[in-house]
């Protein structure tokens, strides 16, 4: 659901905008730099894969279900996963979206470009649909259950901070490689 919710997002791209200045001189395209760019970029996911997943297992869902995983009873521990599953899903897509507008650009998304009208409705409908799921039935299919008021503070404080570090580290490749791809 999460790939199928990202890649319909993903059809909006061919009508995406160019900067300007990106196009005042002929490019050759270089498709080794995409290798190089996901080597600075890669770990940034992965590195917030990661909080995420210990922000989950070790704050939310015991504050939320009553207790650690393996202190709980069967039952509550189904909550937990259901629980577990819904904010991994919601912060996998809302980063696995978010990154286009990052890497789109060398500039800074949201300010000093922006995505086409088709990119930033397509985007911000999948971030839409996706944060609901959990919410329906659909969810319960999904083994999702309704994320907490309290998840959200975090989600936000999450995507800023990968946000930042995936800004900081484009910045860096641009410096280093003359070129962002």
């Amino acid at each position: 659901m999460l790939n199928l919710i990202y890649d319909i997002s993903c059809t909006a791209i061919p009508w995406d905008n160019v900067d300007s200045d990106y196009l005042k001189k002929p490019r050759k395209w270089d498709a080794s730099s995409v290798g190089k760019f996901m080597l600075w970029i890669g770990p940034t996911s992965s590195v917030f894969d990661i909080t995420t997943y210990l922000l989950m297992y070790f704050i939310i869902c015991p504050a939320i279900i009553g207790g650690g995983y393996t202190t709980l009873s069967f039952k509550q521990q189904t909550c937990f996963i259901m629980l577990f599953n819904a904010g991994w899903f919601v912060e996998s897509l809302w980063s696995q979206t978010l990154v286009i507008h990052m890497i789109r650009t060398k500039k800074i998304p949201f300010i000093q470009s922006h995505a086409s009208k088709p990119v930033l409705f397509l985007t911000t409908l999948a971030i839409i649909i996706g944060t609901i799921i959990p919410f329906t039935s659909i969810g319960g299919y999904l083994k999702m259950s309704a994320l907490p008021f309290i998840y959200f503070p975090w989600l936000i404080g999450t995507i800023v901070a990968y946000m930042a570090l995936a800004q900081t580290l484009k910045t860096l490749y641009v410096k280093k490689h003359g070129e962002l791809l």
